[in-house]
């Protein structure tokens, strides 16, 4: 009489599925959380080299730039005409761009060009398409967090240039809750709500009065808890 040869249970094999399933899970959790943790730490390294780039130009220019939200600001368009630029698109105009200096030689002005203070930009760091130049080239370009969202500029300063030397008009806090602050290449499931709108969306708060805000919206564009700041780290 053959004897058959031993085999497993249903039982056995299904509890071994069941371990395989449970350590895969564990695995892609782990791969998950640090990937995403990566994510920050290159959100966190982006603000930090458009901070750097800031304090550059207003050591050269004692102002930060302007937004485009408080006043309308144009930039040329290689294809011709002009388009008004918003939040990270004028920090492209003027900090990934060369940028003209005036200044006076006795009562005769003139101009140096400077070079770029955020020249070390990467393609996945700028929305829209074709090569480096094309994007920096493109008026709607803006500025990507490693999350491939667009990061966030408001300058909560004071205007340049006031009549009689004063300070200037004061700068309000430019509400950027709606998809409509960013250009055309950005959808609305890359935009959330600002982190800023007091509770129960009460009047904005500047994070950095008198400077700028400038901040990422993080892992989860609608949550505002994850929101990631220039100069702040987990």
């Amino acid at each position: 009489m053959r004897r058959r040869a031993p085999g497993f249970t249903l039982i056995e094999v299904l509890v071994v599925i069941f371990i395989i399933a449970v350590l895969a899970s564990l695995l892609l959790l782990g791969v998950q959380r640090y990937r995403q943790k990566a994510y920050i730490e290159g959100t966190q390294g982006t603000l930090s080299k458009v901070k750097s780039a800031l304090e550059e130009y207003y050591g050269l220019f004692r102002e930060y730039p302007p937004d485009g939200y408080d006043f309308p600001v144009f930039r040329e368009s290689p294809t011709g005409g002009r388009a008004q630029i918003k939040g990270s698109a004028c920090l492209i105009y003027f900090l990934a761009l060369p940028t003209l200096q005036e200044y006076e030689v006795g009562t005769e002005k003139k101009y140096k060009e400077n070079d770029p203070f955020l020249a070390d930009l990467k393609l996945d760091q700028l929305s829209g398409t074709g090569d480096l130049d094309r994007r920096l080239g493109d008026p709607t370009t803006e500025i990507l967090d490693a999350f491939g969202n667009p990061i966030h500029y408001d300058n909560t300063g004071y205007e340049a240039g006031a009549a009689g030397g004063g300070p200037g008009r004061r700068v309000r806090v430019s509400n950027q809750s709606a998809p409509a602050v960013h250009g055309p290449d950005i959808t609305a499931d890359q935009h959330g709500p600002d982190p800023r709108v007091g509770a129960g969306g009460g009047a904005l708060q500047a994070k950095n009065a008198g400077k700028y805000d400038l901040w990422s919206h993080g892992p989860d564009v609608n949550d505002v808890k994850d929101d990631i700041w220039a100069g702040e780290t987990d």
